[in-house]
């Protein structure tokens, strides 16, 4: 609502600026001044005319430019074309085009066009005026034979420089009364608000509050968020307003504040609110959009940091923590239980251990007493062959075209055949 209400204020502003430049403005080709002339006589070197005479003729009458001369030239040397404005009774110089005026321009209408970097501002009310630096360049004429009262006489000064914006005093100039010389100034319209150069064809920058007619340098400023002689710089992050010279709030995660206003677009960093973040949280509140509320036990309730919460200056008898919402003796039985906890872990982890080792122990006992078995098997065995053999048994493998059938037993004594040795003698 802010930005849209400072939007149509802008607007309106430069709508007014506008319907009152557009109404004093110089139509193209407004001319002030005279170009009549048939004195070629010398008069008053060095002097600054102010052509201020009754008949206003040498006075503007509307805003614009001063684009081009038309001289009457009677001599050579360099003149000083200018324009003079009274401001609360003092005459300031407004704007002065130096002219170099050779032999052959000397007794004709000399047309000199003015540069656009060097066209002069005149405002209603300005008076054309000039100076010689030798002779004086400019012819003139009589009016009514000279005669005529002081009211009819232009101005002078002999003291007058020619530089922008000095002052002068000017009297009447009775030596010649009634003289009208032959300068006259071709005007023409100031540009439009948002316009300049040539023509008034390019376009001033956007962020511009009106720029210079001539150059298109912002000379009134920039809107708020812009800056530059063009206004084409953004403000820097952290920084908004006019001339971007006013600094953001505790936006959140310090995020870019809007240009114009400064309002914070998403929100304010904890412990900060208000449309442009730079107002702490009220009594009583800390915290992310000032929503969590500050311990009763605080040693002053309520009374804790805006950000953290943590309380100022510690905590009531009986409670602690940063922000003394700890019971002292809930906090003591805690420890308890957190006490026994880590003991009843302890023995659990201890009788654990007991078990694999246990375990352990078991399967070794076991692994040998199968191990000694299987080796009192093996001396049994052994022993049985050993008392076989002594017995005069064999072991006799039968056999049938190279396959095994079995074991069969048999008396040594009735396979061996008959020996002499065993018979009777």
């Amino acid at each position: 609502m802010f930005t849209i209400m400072y939007g149509m204020c802008f607007l309106f502003g430069i709508l007014l600026v506008s319907n009152a430049f557009a109404r004093n403005q110089c139509t193209n080709g407004t001319k002030v001044g005279k170009t009549a002339g048939d004195r070629t006589d010398s008069i008053s070197i060095g002097t600054t005319f102010l052509l201020n005479s009754k008949d206003n003729e040498y006075r503007m009458n509307c805003s614009g430019f001063l684009i081009e001369w038309d001289i009457r030239i009677a001599s050579t040397g360099v003149l000083y074309a200018e324009v003079w404005r009274q401001v609360t009774g003092i005459w300031t110089l407004i704007g002065v085009n130096k002219i170099n005026v050779p032999a052959g321009d000397v007794g004709i209408l000399k047309n000199e066009v003015v540069p656009l970097a060097d066209q002069i501002a005149v405002e209603s009310g300005d008076y054309l005026a000039f100076k010689s630096s030798g002779n004086t360049i400019v012819e003139f004429i009589r009016t009514n034979n000279g005669v005529g009262s002081s009211n009819d006489q232009i101005q002078f000064s002999t003291t007058a420089a020619h530089t922008v914006s000095s002052t002068s005093n000017f009297t009447a100039y009775t030596t010649e009364p009634n003289i009208e010389f032959g300068i006259r100034a071709t005007l023409a319209p100031a540009c439009s608000v948002g316009l300049y150069g040539e023509n008034c064809a390019l376009n001033c920058n956007e962020h511009c509050i009106g720029c210079n007619r001539i150059n298109g340098i912002c000379d009134n400023g920039c809107i708020p968020g812009w800056k530059g002689e063009f206004c084409d710089e953004e403000c820097k992050r952290g920084f908004y307003g006019k001339d971007c010279n006013l600094q953001c709030g505790n936006c959140h995660e310090s995020a870019q504040c809007h240009l114009e206003n400064g309002s914070c677009l998403n929100g304010c960093s904890a412990g900060y609110k208000g449309l442009l973040c730079n107002k702490v949280c009220s009594f009583g509140l800390y915290g992310a959009n000032c929503e969590q509320e500050c311990s009763l036990f605080c040693k002053k309730s309520l009374v804790c940091h805006h950000v953290s919460g943590i309380c100022l200056g510690g905590c009531k008898t009986g409670w602690k923590g940063h922000r003394c919402w700890k019971d002292t003796d809930e906090e003591q039985i805690v420890d308890v239980i957190e006490d026994l906890r880590i003991q009843f872990y302890c023995v659990l982890g201890i009788c654990c251990f007991l078990v694999i080792l246990l375990g352990v122990f078991t399967l070794y006992i076991k692994f040998k007493r199968n191990t000694g078995i299987k080796e009192k098997s093996r001396i049994h065995l052994s022993g049985s062959t050993l008392q076989e053999k002594e017995e005069g048994t064999t072991c006799i493998s039968v056999v049938d075209d190279g396959k095994k059938f079995g074991t069969e037993y048999q008396e040594i004594g009735d396979l061996s055949p008959p020996s002499n040795y065993d018979l009777p003698t």
